[in-house]
Protein backbone atom coordinates (compact mmCIF):
# COMPACT_ATOMS: atom_id res chain seq x y z
CA UNK A 1 0.00 0.00 0.00
CA UNK A 2 1.00 3.25 -0.55
CA UNK A 3 2.71 5.57 1.88
CA UNK A 4 -0.22 8.07 3.52
CA UNK A 5 1.32 11.66 2.75
CA UNK A 6 2.97 13.58 5.95
CA UNK A 7 1.03 16.84 6.40
CA UNK A 8 3.64 20.39 6.52
CA UNK A 9 2.84 23.24 6.72
CA UNK A 10 1.95 25.66 4.04
CA UNK A 11 4.32 27.61 2.44
CA UNK A 12 4.19 30.37 -0.51
CA UNK A 13 3.20 28.56 -3.65
CA UNK A 14 2.60 30.75 -6.61
CA UNK A 15 0.78 29.50 -9.19
CA UNK A 16 1.82 30.23 -13.23
CA UNK A 17 2.11 33.60 -14.44
CA UNK A 18 -0.40 34.47 -16.84
CA UNK A 19 0.65 36.83 -19.46
CA UNK A 20 -1.36 38.98 -21.82
CA UNK A 21 -0.94 41.47 -24.58
CA UNK A 22 -1.39 45.13 -23.98
CA UNK A 23 -1.82 46.62 -27.53
CA UNK A 24 -2.59 50.52 -27.81
CA UNK A 25 -2.98 53.67 -29.60
CA UNK A 26 -2.07 56.56 -28.04
CA UNK A 27 -1.78 59.83 -29.42
CA UNK A 28 -1.43 58.26 -32.66
CA UNK A 29 1.37 56.24 -32.34
CA UNK A 30 1.43 52.67 -31.39
CA UNK A 31 1.81 51.20 -27.74
CA UNK A 32 2.80 47.84 -27.25
CA UNK A 33 3.53 45.61 -24.19
CA UNK A 34 1.83 42.81 -21.61
CA UNK A 35 -0.05 42.62 -18.63
CA UNK A 36 1.74 39.61 -16.02
CA UNK A 37 -0.52 38.61 -12.98
CA UNK A 38 0.45 35.40 -10.59
CA UNK A 39 -1.28 34.79 -7.47
CA UNK A 40 -0.26 32.15 -4.34
CA UNK A 41 -2.81 28.41 -4.41
CA UNK A 42 -4.51 30.51 -1.42
CA UNK A 43 -4.91 33.78 -2.81
CA UNK A 44 -3.14 35.16 -0.12
CA UNK A 45 -1.06 36.83 -2.38
CA UNK A 46 -1.26 38.80 -5.49
CA UNK A 47 1.47 40.49 -8.09
CA UNK A 48 -0.10 42.33 -11.25
CA UNK A 49 2.15 44.36 -13.78
CA UNK A 50 1.86 46.11 -16.56
CA UNK A 51 4.02 47.88 -19.08
CA UNK A 52 3.78 49.43 -22.50
CA UNK A 53 6.33 51.20 -24.80
CA UNK A 54 5.95 53.19 -27.95
CA UNK A 55 8.57 52.42 -30.22
CA UNK A 56 8.60 55.67 -32.32
CA UNK A 57 9.05 58.27 -29.22
CA UNK A 58 10.15 56.15 -26.39
CA UNK A 59 6.94 56.51 -24.45
CA UNK A 60 6.24 54.33 -21.67
CA UNK A 61 3.81 53.10 -19.26
CA UNK A 62 5.15 50.36 -16.13
CA UNK A 63 2.69 49.53 -12.97
CA UNK A 64 3.36 47.02 -10.23
CA UNK A 65 0.47 46.31 -7.65
CA UNK A 66 1.30 43.62 -4.85
CA UNK A 67 -1.64 42.82 -2.19
CA UNK A 68 -0.89 40.58 0.84
CA UNK A 69 -4.28 39.44 2.07
CA UNK A 70 -2.99 37.00 4.87
CA UNK A 71 -3.45 39.68 7.97
CA UNK A 72 -6.53 42.13 8.40
CA UNK A 73 -6.65 44.68 6.71
CA UNK A 74 -5.17 43.40 3.26
CA UNK A 75 -1.95 45.56 2.75
CA UNK A 76 -0.92 46.76 -0.64
CA UNK A 77 2.35 48.50 -2.04
CA UNK A 78 2.14 50.17 -5.68
CA UNK A 79 4.30 51.87 -8.36
CA UNK A 80 4.22 53.68 -10.76
CA UNK A 81 6.36 55.30 -14.19
CA UNK A 82 4.72 56.97 -17.15
CA UNK A 83 7.30 58.68 -19.46
CA UNK A 84 5.71 61.40 -22.23
CA UNK A 85 7.94 63.27 -24.84
CA UNK A 86 6.94 66.69 -26.10
CA UNK A 87 8.11 67.93 -29.30
CA UNK A 88 8.24 71.95 -28.68
CA UNK A 89 9.86 74.81 -31.58
CA UNK A 90 9.83 77.89 -29.08
CA UNK A 91 12.84 79.69 -28.23
CA UNK A 92 14.18 79.88 -24.73
CA UNK A 93 12.83 82.85 -22.37
CA UNK A 94 16.20 85.05 -22.75
CA UNK A 95 16.36 84.42 -26.53
CA UNK A 96 19.92 82.36 -26.34
CA UNK A 97 18.24 78.85 -27.46
CA UNK A 98 15.76 77.12 -29.20
CA UNK A 99 14.02 73.95 -27.43
CA UNK A 100 13.39 71.31 -29.48
CA UNK A 101 11.74 69.48 -26.84
CA UNK A 102 10.70 68.21 -23.10
CA UNK A 103 10.69 64.33 -21.66
CA UNK A 104 8.11 64.43 -18.43
CA UNK A 105 9.33 61.27 -16.07
CA UNK A 106 6.36 60.44 -13.56
CA UNK A 107 6.85 58.21 -10.85
CA UNK A 108 4.80 57.04 -7.88
CA UNK A 109 5.39 55.10 -4.90
CA UNK A 110 2.26 53.88 -2.43
CA UNK A 111 1.54 51.89 0.44
CA UNK A 112 -1.59 51.21 2.47
CA UNK A 113 -3.79 49.10 3.77
CA UNK A 114 -7.50 48.53 2.88
CA UNK A 115 -10.13 45.85 5.29
CA UNK A 116 -13.93 46.01 5.50
CA UNK A 117 -16.18 48.10 7.62
CA UNK A 118 -19.37 46.77 8.45
CA UNK A 119 -21.29 44.45 5.62
CA UNK A 120 -20.69 46.51 2.97
CA UNK A 121 -18.72 49.20 3.92
CA UNK A 122 -14.73 48.98 3.20
CA UNK A 123 -11.87 51.67 4.47
CA UNK A 124 -8.80 52.86 3.09
CA UNK A 125 -5.74 54.64 4.10
CA UNK A 126 -2.20 55.12 1.91
CA UNK A 127 0.96 56.96 1.72
CA UNK A 128 1.57 57.92 -1.53
CA UNK A 129 5.07 59.67 -2.83
CA UNK A 130 5.07 61.46 -5.91
CA UNK A 131 8.34 62.92 -8.44
CA UNK A 132 8.12 64.25 -11.38
CA UNK A 133 11.19 65.14 -13.55
CA UNK A 134 11.78 67.19 -16.83
CA UNK A 135 14.21 66.98 -19.28
CA UNK A 136 14.85 69.68 -21.91
CA UNK A 137 16.24 68.97 -25.24
CA UNK A 138 17.69 72.27 -27.03
CA UNK A 139 19.67 73.80 -29.30
CA UNK A 140 21.79 76.90 -29.22
CA UNK A 141 22.48 79.65 -31.70
CA UNK A 142 26.74 79.47 -32.48
CA UNK A 143 28.23 82.31 -34.56
CA UNK A 144 29.41 80.88 -37.95
CA UNK A 145 31.22 82.91 -40.90
CA UNK A 146 30.90 80.54 -43.27
CA UNK A 147 27.70 80.05 -42.79
CA UNK A 148 25.45 82.62 -45.14
CA UNK A 149 23.46 83.82 -42.08
CA UNK A 150 26.41 83.97 -39.73
CA UNK A 151 24.95 81.66 -37.52
CA UNK A 152 24.33 77.65 -36.82
CA UNK A 153 22.33 75.86 -34.58
CA UNK A 154 24.36 73.02 -32.75
CA UNK A 155 22.52 70.80 -30.11
CA UNK A 156 22.98 71.18 -26.74
CA UNK A 157 23.63 68.05 -23.70
CA UNK A 158 20.28 68.02 -22.47
CA UNK A 159 19.68 69.06 -18.49
CA UNK A 160 16.96 67.93 -16.30
CA UNK A 161 15.41 68.98 -13.19
CA UNK A 162 12.79 68.29 -10.87
CA UNK A 163 9.56 70.20 -11.14
CA UNK A 164 7.00 68.33 -8.13
CA UNK A 165 8.41 66.18 -5.20
CA UNK A 166 5.26 65.73 -2.78
CA UNK A 167 3.42 63.30 -0.22
CA UNK A 168 0.01 62.78 -0.29
CA UNK A 169 -1.94 61.16 2.72
CA UNK A 170 -4.86 59.62 1.99
CA UNK A 171 -8.17 57.92 3.75
CA UNK A 172 -11.05 56.66 1.73
CA UNK A 173 -14.01 54.90 3.15
CA UNK A 174 -16.52 53.19 0.21
CA UNK A 175 -20.19 51.53 0.41
CA UNK A 176 -20.87 49.11 -2.54
CA UNK A 177 -24.14 47.77 -1.78
CA UNK A 178 -25.19 46.28 -5.14
CA UNK A 179 -27.77 43.60 -6.01
CA UNK A 180 -26.26 40.06 -6.71
CA UNK A 181 -27.74 39.28 -10.47
CA UNK A 182 -26.02 38.02 -13.58
CA UNK A 183 -25.55 41.75 -15.39
CA UNK A 184 -24.31 43.28 -11.90
CA UNK A 185 -21.10 44.32 -14.11
CA UNK A 186 -22.27 45.97 -16.80
CA UNK A 187 -25.78 46.96 -15.54
CA UNK A 188 -25.58 47.67 -11.62
CA UNK A 189 -28.84 47.78 -9.08
CA UNK A 190 -27.95 49.15 -5.59
CA UNK A 191 -25.76 51.89 -4.51
CA UNK A 192 -22.21 53.09 -4.50
CA UNK A 193 -20.63 55.73 -2.34
CA UNK A 194 -16.83 56.91 -2.11
CA UNK A 195 -15.69 59.63 0.37
CA UNK A 196 -12.05 60.29 -0.33
CA UNK A 197 -9.50 62.88 1.65
CA UNK A 198 -6.34 63.59 0.51
CA UNK A 199 -3.33 65.65 2.51
CA UNK A 200 -1.16 67.45 -0.12
CA UNK A 201 2.82 68.28 1.04
CA UNK A 202 4.02 69.08 -2.41
CA UNK A 203 6.78 71.44 -3.19
CA UNK A 204 6.37 72.80 -6.66
CA UNK A 205 8.83 74.11 -8.70
CA UNK A 206 8.77 78.14 -9.17
CA UNK A 207 11.98 78.58 -10.64
CA UNK A 208 15.60 78.12 -10.08
CA UNK A 209 18.75 80.23 -8.50
CA UNK A 210 20.73 82.03 -11.28
CA UNK A 211 23.65 82.70 -8.97
CA UNK A 212 24.45 78.66 -8.94
CA UNK A 213 26.89 77.10 -11.16
CA UNK A 214 24.72 74.05 -11.85
CA UNK A 215 20.44 73.67 -12.31
CA UNK A 216 19.46 74.66 -8.55
CA UNK A 217 15.11 74.26 -8.29
CA UNK A 218 13.78 77.00 -6.39
CA UNK A 219 10.60 75.37 -4.79
CA UNK A 220 7.72 76.49 -3.42
CA UNK A 221 5.37 74.88 -0.80
CA UNK A 222 1.60 73.45 -1.63
CA UNK A 223 0.23 71.80 1.38
CA UNK A 224 -3.24 71.41 1.18
CA UNK A 225 -6.26 69.45 1.97
CA UNK A 226 -8.46 67.85 -0.76
CA UNK A 227 -12.19 66.17 -0.38
CA UNK A 228 -14.28 64.29 -3.20
CA UNK A 229 -17.17 62.53 -2.89
CA UNK A 230 -19.03 60.38 -5.42
CA UNK A 231 -22.46 59.05 -5.30
CA UNK A 232 -24.07 56.86 -7.07
CA UNK A 233 -27.85 55.18 -7.04
CA UNK A 234 -29.04 52.33 -9.78
CA UNK A 235 -32.63 51.95 -9.81
CA UNK A 236 -33.86 49.02 -11.48
CA UNK A 237 -36.65 49.41 -13.79
CA UNK A 238 -39.21 46.98 -15.94
CA UNK A 239 -37.30 44.65 -18.55
CA UNK A 240 -33.82 44.18 -17.38
CA UNK A 241 -33.04 48.09 -17.68
CA UNK A 242 -32.07 50.57 -14.84
CA UNK A 243 -31.92 54.15 -14.17
CA UNK A 244 -28.42 55.48 -13.11
CA UNK A 245 -28.02 58.67 -11.13
CA UNK A 246 -24.81 60.23 -9.85
CA UNK A 247 -23.70 63.43 -8.11
CA UNK A 248 -20.00 64.01 -7.59
CA UNK A 249 -18.42 66.93 -5.76
CA UNK A 250 -15.06 67.90 -4.89
CA UNK A 251 -12.92 70.91 -2.90
CA UNK A 252 -9.89 71.85 -2.83
CA UNK A 253 -8.76 73.76 0.61
CA UNK A 254 -6.61 76.58 -1.28
CA UNK A 255 -6.53 78.53 2.26
CA UNK A 256 -3.93 76.33 3.15
CA UNK A 257 -1.38 76.99 0.77
CA UNK A 258 1.26 79.89 0.08
CA UNK A 259 -0.32 80.70 -3.34
CA UNK A 260 -3.93 79.63 -4.03
CA UNK A 261 -3.40 80.42 -7.78
CA UNK A 262 -0.30 77.56 -8.14
CA UNK A 263 -2.51 75.07 -6.91
CA UNK A 264 -5.45 76.28 -9.31
CA UNK A 265 -2.99 76.01 -12.57
CA UNK A 266 -1.57 72.65 -11.86
CA UNK A 267 -3.51 70.78 -9.01
CA UNK A 268 -7.29 71.74 -9.89
CA UNK A 269 -10.06 69.29 -10.46
CA UNK A 270 -10.75 67.95 -14.01
CA UNK A 271 -14.04 67.74 -14.83
CA UNK A 272 -14.27 67.08 -18.80
CA UNK A 273 -13.45 63.74 -20.07
CA UNK A 274 -14.80 59.95 -19.81
CA UNK A 275 -14.85 59.74 -15.98
CA UNK A 276 -17.04 62.92 -15.62
CA UNK A 277 -18.20 65.39 -18.60
CA UNK A 278 -17.99 63.07 -21.83
CA UNK A 279 -19.07 65.89 -24.09
CA UNK A 280 -15.64 68.50 -23.14
CA UNK A 281 -11.88 67.92 -22.81
CA UNK A 282 -10.02 66.66 -20.05
CA UNK A 283 -8.58 70.42 -19.26
CA UNK A 284 -11.60 72.10 -20.54
CA UNK A 285 -13.11 72.43 -17.24
CA UNK A 286 -10.99 73.11 -14.51
CA UNK A 287 -11.59 74.94 -10.65
CA UNK A 288 -10.62 74.05 -6.82
CA UNK A 289 -14.09 73.28 -6.75
CA UNK A 290 -15.94 70.67 -8.78
CA UNK A 291 -19.91 69.63 -8.99
CA UNK A 292 -21.66 67.58 -11.44
CA UNK A 293 -24.74 65.13 -12.11
CA UNK A 294 -25.92 62.87 -14.60
CA UNK A 295 -28.44 60.39 -15.45
CA UNK A 296 -28.53 57.10 -17.75
CA UNK A 297 -30.87 54.80 -18.79
CA UNK A 298 -29.71 51.68 -19.12
CA UNK A 299 -31.32 48.66 -21.11
CA UNK A 300 -30.43 45.50 -22.87
CA UNK A 301 -29.60 44.45 -26.59
CA UNK A 302 -28.97 40.97 -25.79
CA UNK A 303 -29.23 39.27 -22.49
CA UNK A 304 -28.04 36.03 -23.13
CA UNK A 305 -25.33 36.02 -26.24
CA UNK A 306 -23.52 32.60 -25.61
CA UNK A 307 -21.63 33.12 -29.10
CA UNK A 308 -17.97 32.37 -29.53
CA UNK A 309 -15.39 34.20 -31.70
CA UNK A 310 -11.59 33.41 -31.82
CA UNK A 311 -10.44 33.34 -28.23
CA UNK A 312 -13.61 35.80 -27.31
CA UNK A 313 -16.90 34.11 -24.87
CA UNK A 314 -19.38 36.98 -26.22
CA UNK A 315 -22.45 37.38 -23.40
CA UNK A 316 -24.76 40.33 -22.76
CA UNK A 317 -24.77 43.79 -24.74
CA UNK A 318 -26.23 46.51 -23.30
CA UNK A 319 -26.91 50.08 -24.69
CA UNK A 320 -27.64 53.64 -22.71
CA UNK A 321 -28.85 57.06 -23.21
CA UNK A 322 -27.32 59.90 -21.01
CA UNK A 323 -27.78 63.40 -19.75
CA UNK A 324 -24.99 65.34 -17.69
CA UNK A 325 -24.30 68.51 -16.30
CA UNK A 326 -21.69 70.32 -14.08
CA UNK A 327 -18.98 72.81 -13.46
CA UNK A 328 -15.92 73.47 -12.11
CA UNK A 329 -15.06 76.89 -10.66
CA UNK A 330 -12.43 78.59 -8.32
CA UNK A 331 -14.66 80.89 -5.49
CA UNK A 332 -17.72 81.50 -6.21
CA UNK A 333 -20.46 79.22 -7.97
CA UNK A 334 -21.60 82.07 -10.68
CA UNK A 335 -17.76 82.69 -11.38
CA UNK A 336 -16.88 82.64 -14.81
CA UNK A 337 -14.89 79.46 -15.78
CA UNK A 338 -11.30 80.43 -15.45
CA UNK A 339 -9.62 78.96 -18.54
CA UNK A 340 -12.93 79.83 -21.13
CA UNK A 341 -14.95 82.45 -19.10
CA UNK A 342 -18.33 80.19 -19.24
CA UNK A 343 -20.83 81.47 -16.27
CA UNK A 344 -23.57 79.02 -16.63
CA UNK A 345 -23.09 75.15 -15.65
CA UNK A 346 -22.11 73.03 -19.24
CA UNK A 347 -23.95 70.26 -20.28
CA UNK A 348 -23.79 66.98 -22.72
CA UNK A 349 -26.09 64.35 -23.72
CA UNK A 350 -24.41 60.76 -25.04
CA UNK A 351 -25.17 57.21 -26.34
CA UNK A 352 -23.09 54.17 -24.69
CA UNK A 353 -23.06 50.60 -26.35
CA UNK A 354 -21.53 47.88 -23.88
CA UNK A 355 -19.98 44.53 -24.27
CA UNK A 356 -19.74 41.72 -21.69
CA UNK A 357 -16.55 39.53 -22.84
CA UNK A 358 -14.54 36.57 -21.15
CA UNK A 359 -11.29 35.47 -22.94
CA UNK A 360 -9.96 32.66 -22.86
CA UNK A 361 -12.56 31.63 -20.99
CA UNK A 362 -11.33 32.81 -17.54
CA UNK A 363 -10.37 36.71 -18.52
CA UNK A 364 -13.23 39.21 -17.69
CA UNK A 365 -13.07 41.44 -20.71
CA UNK A 366 -15.29 44.58 -20.95
CA UNK A 367 -15.97 47.22 -24.04
CA UNK A 368 -17.77 50.46 -23.86
CA UNK A 369 -18.08 52.63 -26.32
CA UNK A 370 -19.39 56.58 -26.33
CA UNK A 371 -20.60 58.98 -28.40
CA UNK A 372 -21.19 62.77 -26.42
CA UNK A 373 -22.44 65.59 -27.33
CA UNK A 374 -21.15 68.46 -25.61
CA UNK A 375 -23.92 71.01 -25.63
CA UNK A 376 -22.16 74.30 -24.63
CA UNK A 377 -18.82 73.64 -25.90
CA UNK A 378 -17.18 76.64 -27.42
CA UNK A 379 -17.84 77.58 -30.66
CA UNK A 380 -13.84 76.83 -32.43
CA UNK A 381 -14.31 73.40 -31.26
CA UNK A 382 -16.27 70.27 -32.62
CA UNK A 383 -18.66 69.70 -29.86
CA UNK A 384 -18.63 65.83 -30.23
CA UNK A 385 -16.64 63.26 -28.29
CA UNK A 386 -16.29 59.56 -28.60
CA UNK A 387 -14.52 56.94 -26.20
CA UNK A 388 -13.75 53.71 -26.86
CA UNK A 389 -12.10 51.34 -23.85
CA UNK A 390 -11.34 47.29 -23.56
CA UNK A 391 -10.66 47.26 -19.87
CA UNK A 392 -11.28 44.33 -17.08
CA UNK A 393 -14.11 46.38 -15.73
CA UNK A 394 -16.36 49.51 -16.70
CA UNK A 395 -15.60 53.31 -16.14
Amino acid sequence: AAAAPVPHPYTIDFLKTAVMPRLMIDEGRFKGGVYLSSGDALGRQNVFVGLAAAPANGDRDLFAIYEYRGWRPTLFLEAYHQKRGSSRADSTEERGGYVTGVDYNLYRMAIGGRGRLGRYGELETSVAVDRYDAVVKSDAWQDDPNSSIGYVRVSQKPYGYTYLKGIDLSLAWRLEKLERRRDREINPRGRRLEVRYDRFLNYFVEGFNPSANFLDEEYLRLNYGQLAVDWQEHIGLPRSSALSLRGFGGWIDSDQVDDPERVRDFFDFRLGGIEYLRGYTFYSLEGRKAAMGSATLRFPLIEDWGARFLQLYLDKAYAAVYAEAGKAWDRRWDDPDPRYGRKAPVRDVGGQLRLDLISYYSVPTRVQADLAYGIDELADRSPWKAYLTVLFGYL
